[in-house]
């Protein structure tokens, strides 16, 4: 039900959230310029297809650390795990459980599988706060077979994230965050009214993960997109300039929410549309 500590989860509230190489979104919601932390540039951005790359001789001098996953502990693990899979988007899970209560929390061992068919996969680790040890959100996707993903972004912040709380199982996260629902298409759960992206799943699968001692850890499950819902303010509504389509979204404008890290951050497109779809047509 809650995917990060209580600890973790009240600490982010004093950590700021990225919003581009300029701007910084406080936890209040304040933004602030401020100089960026890191920029990255290529040395070799004169690169082209069939070009051997230039060797950076002084980054590889410097060598590298090997940590051999087996020996290390659980917790050594998931440090390495959030800090090199960067940036997460984060699923905003609603769900229904068979008598009717209805949850809401949020997930960042998510990502897309398949485009076609269109698959989503999203992880949970096992808690000790249920005898069954599964997080609610996982055994009401496993009774109804089905679920919303609502896509976090910053003008809802602060109550998507209240809904991480090791609240009981009776409670209904989306109203003790103030949150807003409509009625979904397919899913018995309903979508969220202040995400401007939501996604109607299917359960597809479900997959159980066991340690090296054979402990069930984590369950991780496949589920099939039945319905996308995109608000209008976000669409993409530049001119077709090339030979694929321009993505649906604009991401500039959906301002979603990802984990970077222990921080969140709001993530921006640096690269502007059309010369990424000419990077595109250029690899492909």
């Amino acid at each position: 039900m809650f995917f990060w500590s209580m600890a973790l989860c009240w600490r982010f509230r004093q950590i700021p959230f990225f919003v581009s190489s300029r701007r910084v979104l406080t936890s209040k919601g304040q933004i602030r310029h401020t100089t960026p932390r890191m920029e990255a540039e290529s040395i070799h951005n004169g690169w082209k297809p069939d070009q051997v790359q230039i060797p950076d001789e002084e980054f590889i001098s410097r060598g590298w650390e090997t940590h051999e996953a087996s020996k290390m502990t659980a917790g050594a693990n998931y440090n390495m795990l959030i800090s090199a899979v960067v940036p997460r988007p984060i699923a905003l899970i609603t769900s229904v459980s068979k008598s009717g209560v209805i949850n809401c929390s949020p997930f960042s061992f998510f990502g897309a599988m398949s485009y076609d068919p269109p698959l989503i996969a999203c992880s949970f680790v096992t808690t000790s706060a249920r005898s069954n040890k599964k997080k609610d959100t996982l055994a009401n996707i496993e009774e109804t077979k089905t679920f919303v993903i609502n896509i976090m972004s910053d003008w809802y912040l602060e109550s998507a994230n209240h809904t991480c709380g090791n609240f009981a199982a009776d409670v209904n996260e989306i109203e003790a965050a103030g949150l807003h629902t409509l009625k979904s298409k397919f899913a018995a759960a309903p979508r969220l009214a202040e995400s401007a992206v939501q996604m109607e799943c299917e359960l597809d699968s479900v997959r159980e993960i066991f340690n090296d001692e054979g402990k069930h850890t984590a369950s991780m499950i496949l589920g099939r997109v039945k319905a996308w819902h995109i608000h209008n303010d976000v669409k993409e509504t530049s001119p077709q300039k090339h030979s694929r389509a321009p993505p649906p979204i604009d991401i500039e404008k959906l301002r979603c929410i990802c984990r970077w890290t222990i921080f969140f951050c709001i993530k921006q497109c640096d690269i502007a549309i059309d010369q990424f779809l000419e990077l595109v047509e250029i690899y492909t």
